[in-house]
Order: structure tokens, then sequence, then C-alpha cells
């Protein structure tokens, strides 16, 4: 028997195959921690890391990128200048936050979502491939 997440991420597949067939990319679904859907983008002709705005306080410096998916699609894609990263990344938002809920209450300390979702770009061990287009 498959768990709600479990089901959240079969259900997600097929779009997302979709999506990294069309940007020429690939990477693979997997869950973390049992709340986390993760898309982790292994190879591909975008080059995230210089399309990347980081936030004050984050490392310029490093060879992967840990995108979490906010609940406010156009806060996620701000991070992203215009072009095929940013593409890429609503096109993955979309497939990753289809029929997901945000009913918390950071106030009161109560956070209700359907699931978390996040897009690695490479990751500590083996960094993003990026290949000539």
């Amino acid at each position: 028997m498959l768990t709600f997440i479990q089901q959240q991420k079969k259900s997600m597949m097929p779009f997302m195959k979709n999506v990294l067939v069309k940007h020429n990319v690939k990477g693979a679904l997997s869950i973390k921690n049992h709340s986390r859907i993760v898309l982790t983008v292994r190879a591909g002709n975008i080059n995230f890391l210089s399309s990347y705005i980081p936030l004050m306080g984050e490392n310029k410096k490093l060879n992967y990128l840990d995108v979490r998916l906010h609940s406010d699609k156009q806060f996620t894609l701000s991070r992203f200048k215009p072009g095929k990263a940013r593409d890429f990344i609503s096109d993955c938002y979309d497939v990753l936050m289809k029929s997901n809920w945000d009913n918390s209450e950071p106030e009161l300390d109560n956070f209700n979502v359907g699931w978390y979702a996040s897009i690695m770009i490479g990751n500590e061990k083996k960094p993003y491939e990026l290949k000539a287009s």
C-alpha cells in the first residue's frame, strides 16, 4: 500500500518526465523525510548556477543548488534571471505543486501543507553536469 506522498509522487512522474524531455535535462523524483518531494537534476544544457540570484547570506561559490519551492510561485521564480533556467523552474513548479495546499498559520506555529517540494541542481557529492548545447 502506498502512502499519500508516494501516491503524489507517482501521479507526478509522467508530467515531470515530459518537462525533463522538453528542456533536455536529466533528473529523477525522490521522497525525503516522508514529507518532501525532491526533483534532483543531474545533467543538461541549462546553466542554473549563472542564472541563480542568491539571497543575502547564501554561499555564492557552491557547485550545487537546493531550490526550496515556496507556496508563492513568483517568490520562487524571482531567484532566477529570466531565461531557460527560470522557464524550467516554472514548469517544474507547476508539476510539483499541483494539487498541493498550504493552510499554514506561522504566527501560531501551525504548519499544514500537503507536502514540501524542492529542486536539487546537482548535490554535494556529484555536481550538476553542464553539457554543451
